[in-house]
C-alpha cells in the first residue's frame, strides 16, 4: 500500500518550512530544500504508518 501526499515547501527568513494539507499537524523545515523534503517525508512516514510515500510538490 502507498500514499500519495502534496507537500508545501515555503521560504521564511532563514530556512525552509515543510508541510503536508492532508496531514493535520505534520510540519517540519531544513536547512536546505532537501532536508526540508526528507524531514517532511519522514513526519509523513510516522503519520500514515508506513514507508511508501509519493510526495507530490506543489507549485
Amino acid at each position: 500500500m502507498s500514499a500519495k501526499l502534496t507537500a508545501i515547501i515555503e521560504h521564511d527568513e532563514d530556512r525552509l518550512l515543510a508541510y503536508c494539507p492532508d496531514l493535520p499537524g505534520r510540519h517540519s523545515q531544513g536547512d536546505t530544500f532537501e532536508d526540508a523534503l526528507s524531514n517532511i517525508r519522514e513526519a509523513a512516514m510516522l503519520y500514515v504508518g508506513h514507508e511508501a510515500i509519493y510526495i507530490h510538490l506543489a507549485r
